[in-house]
Order: C-alpha cells, then structure tokens, then sequence
C-alpha cells in the first residue's frame, strides 16, 4: 500500500544476553532506522563476530512487517549458554564502578587484563579499555539493567596494549549506585555451526525494543552519569 509505514522488527541471539539486545537497540537509535550496515559497523568493534540475517518468510509478524535477526557471534545455533557462577571467583579480573561511572577499585588481576597499572584504572570511566563506541547512553543502560535478579553478562573486546583479549564479564550490583564487573578471558567457539536465513526452526531471540523496555522497566533502570564506553 502507498505511503504505508513498514514496520521492522529486530531479534537478537544469545537471546539471554540483555546487554546486547540493549546495545543493538541504542545503535539502532543512532542510526535512526533500521539499516543493516550502519547499525553492524556500530556494533562491530564489541562482537567482531556479529552477523545479522533477514528472517526466513515464516516468521513474518504480519503483513508489512519486516522481521531481522542479529547475531552477536556470528550466524551460528546453538549460542553459547551464559552462566555467572564463575564469576564468584574473586582471583578473577575485578573492578567496582561508581555512581559517576568511573572506576573506583580493580584488583591486581583486571590490571593485568587491561595491561595498565592498577593505579590508572582508578578514576577512568568504565568501559576506558575495552573497544565499544564512544557513546554516554549505552552506559547508563548497561548498569541500569543489572540488579540482583538480573545480572548483565556478554561478552566484550579489551584492548590490551600488546593485543585485543576477548573476554565475557557479569555486571552486578555491590552497593548503592554501584556495580561490580566480573571478566574472564574466552577462546572463540569451536562447536558453533553456521545457520541459513532460511531455517524453520530459528530460535526465539529477544526483541530489542518492546521486550527490553519491558524488561529494563521491571528492574528500574538507573541513569548513572559520567558512564561511558569506549
């Protein structure tokens, strides 16, 4: 139909990974609409590996309606599963984000992660060593979606100075305004196998606008400022 608006929707995989689904919805902000190419040159620097794939015909929501799915480790089923138990381990790379989204504690493990002195990460604002597009809205959102019940887990680049190291962190609160950030380095998957558009039997992804809204709503979201990624 003429002049008729179309209406995208966009599904992103792991499907448990809010921070990812929160970061696809604010590079899909940025660019104003739904554009494949600009919205993945955002999000690259992050997930080197991500893909994105038009749905296969089926999942259509109606007509109209576009339906696309976002793939943070590259078009490959089933994704990895995240779990935090690991990250009660306190020999593990640590640091403790501030209400101002600064750095106020790291352990002598994340100093040797980042490949800087402890010294230097205290004070920079989180997100200082790790490769995310410099952006003061991402930030605040990542650290407003963890709460007890909702730990933020993903995965991320750190750019180390001999190298980049990637790694998946747990973000969860420690105090009021406060967040501690849990990291551990990750080898690229081995068991992934690559999946078409054109599969029946995709799995259900997070929809990156009404379901995170729905569900960043339902922890509270925070509005630390000061927070930014880099």
């Amino acid at each position: 139909m003429s002049g008729q608006v179309k209406v995208v929707s966009v599904k992103t995989f792991p499907s448990d990974d809010i921070a990812f689904a929160a970061h696809v919805a604010r590079a899909r902000e940025r660019v104003g609409t739904w554009d494949a190419a600009p919205v993945l040159a955002l999000l690259r620097q992050a997930y080197p590996d991500v893909s994105v794939r038009r749905a296969f015909p089926g999942a259509l929501l109606d007509e109209g309606t576009e339906c696309w799915y976002v793939f943070r480790d590259g078009a490959v089923y089933p994704p990895a599963t995240i779990d935090d138990q690991w990250a009660d381990d306190a020999s593990l790379p640590r640091v403790v984000v501030g209400p101002d989204g600064r750095y106020v504690d790291a352990n002598a493990a994340a100093a040797r992660l980042f490949g800087v002195p402890r010294e230097t990460i205290i004070g920079s604002l989180a997100g200082s060593f790790t490769a995310h597009e410099a952006d003061d809205e991402l930030g605040p959102r990542l650290l407003g979606l963890a709460s007890d019940a909702h730990p933020v887990r993903s995965v991320a680049v750190v750019k180390h100075p001999i190298g980049d190291v990637r790694i998946e962190f747990v973000v969860r609160p420690s105090a009021k305004d406060s967040h501690t950030v849990t990291m551990r380095p990750i080898a690229p998957r081995a068991d992934s196998k690559f999946v078409d558009s054109d599969e029946a039997d995709m799995p259900r992804g997070r929809e990156t606008d009404a379901n995170l809204q729905s569900m960043a709503g339902s922890v509270g979201v925070g509005q630390p400022r000061g927070f930014r990624q880099r």
